[in-house]
């Protein structure tokens, strides 16, 4: 009897030694990025806030966020904003709701670029990205429009996505 209980054990002792251990499993799942807003078709006017919403998952947890923000008018300073966002709880699936201003000048324009890239506990990556364009829309009236003087009196410049026109007056 006691040779049998001592097997028993010592089965038991060995069968549980070889659990398979799921948090070493290698995971080669990269999360996923969806944007929500911006869309490519957006056309915000210089100084505007532009929302960024994104929503990422995982199937293991999402541990880092980085944002990039990249305008192509190289001119500006700075010429890119990269940030990381570290989500409280880590989680398979996130909401991402922030914000920058379109820092340009009156009367020019600039694609903007959003890269948003999501990382796992496995350092796994996913991304996407977004390019939209800013620009003055010139409310009717306008001095220069995409950075080029119209040469019209300010009160009959009309600025449509780029091409200035002088009206009558």
């Amino acid at each position: 009897m006691k040779n049998i209980f001592i097997t028993l054990l010592s089965l038991f002792v060995i069968f549980s030694a070889c659990k398979k251990d799921d948090k070493n499993t290698p995971n080669a799942e990269n999360p996923t990025v969806h944007f929500h807003h911006p869309s490519s078709s957006d056309m915000p006017a210089p100084g505007d806030t532009v929302s960024i919403e994104a929503h990422a998952t995982d199937n293991n947890h999402i541990q880092r966020i980085r944002v990039i923000i990249t305008p192509e008018n190289t001119n500006m300073f700075p010429d890119f904003v990269s940030y990381d966002l570290y989500p409280f709880n880590p989680t398979t699936d996130y909401h991402l709701d922030t914000f920058f201003v379109a820092n340009l000048h009156s009367g020019t324009m600039s694609n903007y670029t959003i890269d948003i890239e999501a990382y796992d506990e496995q350092n796994n990556m996913g991304s996407a990205s977004v390019t939209f364009h800013v620009m003055d829309s010139g409310n009717g009236t306008c001095s220069t429009c995409g950075g080029t003087d119209c040469g019209c009196d300010p009160n009959t410049c009309q600025c449509s996505m780029g091409n200035c026109s002088c009206s009558g007056g």
